[in-house]
């Protein structure tokens, strides 16, 4: 198999949280995510709202790695980004409430992704199950290649 064309990678908070030192389950899953975005190549894409997320959440093991990925200059920042497409979409959906702070509270990772190369690294899948009762929102969620690392695996990373 090839290696994967070095992909810019937009990583949930969830990730950077749970990559703790168990052996095993969701904190296994996330560091061997992280370790693998190090190792293919890939980049990650920080905004200032993702930054701020990542602090808030980062495990040690994470903010080791991201201290990594920066040395090695895998991090590509951005301008905060607000894409018009999902701002209307958001409009167009009539949410309820509770969807509607989930789709606004993660708009930053959909932004991000729909500036780069539209993949969303998460082990959360209830943004993109979200996404997908509303149909303007679908159309978008359809476009990003959502990766969760404890159901994928770590080789997801050389296919994508």
């Amino acid at each position: 198999m090839n290696p994967a064309a070095p992909r810019n990678l937009v990583v949930d908070a969830s990730i950077m949280h749970s990559s703790g030192t168990a052996e095993q389950g969701t904190s296994k899953a996330s560091r061997e995510a992280l370790d693998a975005i190090l190792r293919i190549c890939h980049h990650v894409i920080l905004t200032s709202d993702i930054r701020e997320e990542w602090k808030r959440h980062a495990s040690g093991y994470s903010q080791s790695w991201h201290v990594a990925m920066e040395s090695k200059k895998k991090v590509n920042n951005l301008d905060s980004v607000n894409v018009e497409e999902l701002a209307s979409a958001i409009a167009e959906s009539y949410m309820n409430s509770t969807d509607r702070e989930r789709v606004e509270k993660d708009a930053p990772l959909i932004n991000a992704a729909l500036c780069s190369d539209k993949v969303i690294v998460t082990y959360d899948e209830r943004l993109k199950k979200t996404m997908e009762k509303y149909s303007p929102l679908a159309s978008i969620s359809a476009r990003i290649k959502w990766v969760n690392p404890v159901k994928d695996g770590p080789s997801i990373f050389e296919e994508i």
